[in-house]
């Protein structure tokens, strides 16, 4: 079982990739949980290292 922050960030991709056809930006990840954006980056870290229920690529622009 994941964990808070995990289980409602990886909730939150989902359905808003599913609703906008885009990944939210981290602005809007942190309005949405209301948490910081230190705690979303090692709930992300931690969903894509520990369980591997994400794959996070960077985008160069």
């Amino acid at each position: 079982m994941l964990p808070d922050i995990e289980r409602k960030l990886l909730r939150m991709l989902y359905n808003f990739f599913a609703q906008q056809q885009r990944m939210p930006t981290m602005q809007e990840l942190e309005i949405k949980t209301g948490r910081r954006i230190e705690d979303i980056q090692a709930g992300l870290l931690s969903l894509e290292r520990d369980k591997m229920h994400i794959i996070m690529r960077s985008i160069i622009a």
